[in-house]
């Protein structure tokens, strides 16, 4: 009985209070638990290019005979280079070393005719061998009949001293060129053999070759398709 008259007693409408203006209040706005971030894009995932035993041993081995071809280009290069700083600097020491000559023959004739006119001085003549005393030996003695000048044998010691510089760096510049030479006949041997090795392989599985290389293609144009290279971005597009 209570059931039946529960129902037929009215009940008062459960509903949200109502604000002065008639409008339900919606109550306190949300508040987020923590700061909003834009959900980042997911990344594309690459296609797989044809990985197999075969395809995999055939592009290892292409790539090492491309890497050991640029190593010898370069070490082609710099050989060069240090052929050219060879010539160079053996060149500069022949011209140094034919200066020293030149400037220490000229002092040891200027030295050679002070002596020679020294000797003829009579009771001075002990005197003559010690060159330092040559100019208060005899004022007069020297080339064109001036006093010997302590600058001829000062430039004489001077420019040997350059061309021993520069047989040094000579020296080093063909040690550099040697150990290059080295190095590219090591590279040159080891890509000789590479290229060797990949020209056999081919030529035994022309068949997987080209099966392995249509199999490449096809996964670097799904790539492609995934960036759609060349499509309008933004407004802009490609240069024909």
């Amino acid at each position: 009985m209570c059931g039946a008259l529960c129902v037929l007693i009215a009940r008062p409408a459960y509903a949200d209070p109502v604000t002065g203006t008639g409008v339900p209040d919606p109550g306190p706005p949300p508040v987020a638990s923590a700061p909003l971030v834009p959900a980042a894009p997911t990344a594309v995932p690459a296609v797989p290019a044809d990985t197999g035993p075969f395809a995999t041993q055939l592009f290892a081995l292409r790539t090492q005979v491309a890497v050991l071809g640029e190593r010898l280009t370069r070490t082609n290069l710099d050989l060069a280079a240090a052929q050219q700083a060879t010539a160079s600097t053996y060149q500069a020491w022949q011209d140094a070393a034919d200066r020293a000559t030149r400037l220490q023959q000229q002092a040891d004739d200027a030295t050679a005719k002070a002596y020679k006119q020294a000797t003829e001085l009579g009771p001075l003549d002990g005197y003559a061998n010690d060159l330092n005393q040559l100019g208060q030996l005899a004022p007069g003695f020297g080339p064109g009949g001036s006093p010997i000048s302590e600058s001829i044998v000062e430039d004489a010691a001077k420019a040997a001293q350059l061309a021993s510089t520069a047989h040094e760096a000579y020296l080093s510049a063909r040690a550099t060129e040697q150990q290059l030479t080295d190095q590219r006949t090591g590279v040159s041997t080891q890509f000789a053999q590479q290229s060797q090795a990949l020209a056999d392989l081919t030529a035994r599985n022309s068949a997987a070759v080209t099966a392995a290389d249509t199999a490449q293609q096809a996964a670097d144009a799904r790539i492609a398709g995934q960036f759609n290279a060349g499509s309008n971005v933004k407004g802009y597009a490609p240069n024909p």
